[in-house]
């Protein structure tokens, strides 16, 4: 009987080339420190070690008639693994859009009340404009006051020296802050 076909000039990582034969990574060490696996070469940037399967043959590590079904072995692995991987990120995305989502809304909120305060202070400013010019109509293109509730009354702050007047509508005047 005739051994299978296979393609000799494959290469399997140790730790592939170790689960193919059914030896440990470092039986795969030893038996090319002693020069049994001549032609492994090292590739990629980590200069990681791959075996030809041919060398496993010749050094007896693995039966030519076995060679197929474990590189069918090995690549069912890889795939598994990567699969395995595949489904880690995918619950890793899912947990990342969460928060995401979360800070989204977080924004959002953010928005609607800097949004309600501009509205606050446009109805206030256009109070303020009334109450200097009450016959005077506002310019062209100016829209008129935001609909709302009623701010309530103006008062003057008494201000601090140095630093502008504060109007206020709902709380008793306080002179502003900068940070």
């Amino acid at each position: 009987m005739t051994a299978p076909e296979y393609d000799a000039k494959a290469l399997l990582s140790r730790v592939d080339a170790a689960r193919a034969a059914g030896v440990s990574r470092d039986t795969i060490k030893r038996y090319q420190a002693r020069g049994l696996l001549p032609n492994a070469v090292q590739t990629g940037l980590a200069r990681e070690w791959h075996i030809p399967v041919s060398d496993l043959v010749a050094s007896e590590l693995l039966a030519p008639d076995r060679v197929a079904g474990a590189l069918d072995e090995v690549a069912g692995t890889r795939e598994q693994a990567e699969l395995d991987h595949a489904a880690r990120a995918g619950a890793d995305a899912r947990v990342e859009i969460a928060a995401l989502r979360a800070r989204a809304a977080g924004l959002q909120a953010l928005l609607d009340r800097a949004d309600a305060q501009i509205a606050t202070q446009s109805r206030l400013i256009d109070r303020l404009l009334d109450a200097a010019d009450p016959t005077a109509t506002p310019p062209q293109g100016r829209p008129g006051p935001a609909a709302g509730p009623d701010p309530g009354p103006l008062r003057r702050a008494s201000g601090v020296p140095g630093e502008a007047p504060t109007v206020s509508c709902d709380q008793p005047a306080q002179p502003r802050r900068d940070q």
